[in-house]
């Protein structure tokens, strides 16, 4: 479910904590949260803040209302097993929403992410 960061002097790299998945690369069952999350990561680090903001909250909803992929599945608290693509359509589906019981994203200009210069010491 993570995204990750790597941010040097001159360039920056985002993605999936976990990898490409190769193994199950085309069959429609990865879960693209990871790359979800590294967007945002990337659109706070390129100033879009507000667009991160919402596809979080977009993505915290989906989460929320049991719209699952096979890996976080659960038949007691899930309602729907999704595709990769089922998952990422309910996420645009919900741009413009916020979560009811997670704490919702908030980048206004005091809560945004700080990226610092970086200095050799």
């Amino acid at each position: 479910l993570c995204g990750t960061s790597n941010i040097g002097e001159d360039c920056a790299m985002f993605e999936a904590i976990h990898g490409s998945a190769p193994d199950i690369a085309g069959k429609g069952v990865a879960n693209p949260s990871g790359l979800i999350q590294a967007a945002i990561q990337l659109l706070n680090f390129i100033d879009l803040s507000d667009t991160a903001e919402m596809i979080e909250n977009a993505w915290k909803t989906t989460i929320e209302e049991g719209y699952h992929t096979a890996d976080i599945y659960d038949p007691d608290s899930s309602k729907k097993k999704m595709s990769t693509d089922e998952f990422a359509d309910k996420v645009i589906a919900n741009l413009g929403k916020k979560p009811n019981k997670m704490m919702p994203a908030d980048y206004s200009t005091d809560k945004r992410i700080k990226f610092h210069d970086y200095e050799r010491k």
